[in-house]
């Protein structure tokens, strides 16, 4: 963030792209990346991107529900909420934890 936003001023819109992730944990894409991002990874990134208190949109890309066994979509849906609310603010320690970075 330093690099691309060194005097840490500007609004942050974050474009998701779920098939980023292990397909192991997301299932239901179009193009699975074997090796992607772990959940862990992921909740990092949105506990990090909520910290600085830039966030002003988030858009999640790349789920299908067309793709897989019901319980494919029903896992990746579940995670992608995960994901969503940690980007607005629940921590993997529950919510009110991700205090803004001075």
């Amino acid at each position: 963030m330093d690099r691309i936003d060194p005097l840490n001023k500007n609004a942050i819109h974050v474009s998701f792209d779920v098939d980023s992730m292990d397909p192991m944990i997301i299932p239901s894409t179009g193009t699975p990346v074997a090796g992607g991002l772990t959940f862990r990874e992921t909740l990092q990134i949105g506990e990090y991107i909520h910290r600085t208190g830039r966030m002003i949109a988030l858009d999640v890309v790349e789920f299908n529900p067309n793709i897989g066994s019901e319980q494919n979509v029903h896992q990746s849906a579940q995670y992608i909420i995960e994901i969503i609310m940690t980007f607005f603010g629940k921590s993997r320690l529950g919510y009110g934890l991700l205090c803004k970075t001075p």
